[in-house]
């Protein structure tokens, strides 16, 4: 590591940094820009919900069935071959997570993406396409 790594001067007063990410700062606006920019809490939050929800494999897997049929519980267990609890607990975590919604159909309770999770899903078949 160089000796020009850290330099003397201080960002915004705050710490000690290297004179390149000074450099960065300076092009990017400013500290008061990049603060500006950052989402609330409450939008962190949120966000945190969604990234959370999306962390395990049984519900987006759940999510890729959903993207394929608006369906029922019963079907998304024969589709997973998990118990309709275990289902309805993920059905749960996604509803609040507000990637997933359930509407009444005849005797049935039926659930779809949102437009939130339409989202998410187009976003990661382009990413997966990317890939290929």
């Amino acid at each position: 590591m160089s000796e020009n790594m850290c330099g003397s001067e201080t960002f915004d007063g705050i710490h000690e940094v290297p004179d390149e990410v000074g450099g960065m700062v300076e092009r990017a606006g400013g500290i008061d820009k990049i603060v500006r920019g950052l989402p609330s809490e409450d939008v962190l939050t949120e966000k945190c919900q969604i990234f959370a929800a999306l962390s395990s494999s049984v519900r987006l897997r759940i999510m890729y069935i959903l993207a394929g049929a608006d369906l029922c519980p019963s079907a998304i267990k024969v589709l997973t071959g998990m118990s309709e609890s275990r289902i309805s607990y993920h059905l749960d975590i996604l509803e609040g997570a507000g990637l997933v919604k359930h509407g009444p159909w005849r005797r049935w309770r039926i659930y779809s993406l949102t437009e939130e999770g339409r989202a998410f899903m187009y976003a990661s078949e382009r990413s997966d396409a990317n890939a290929i």
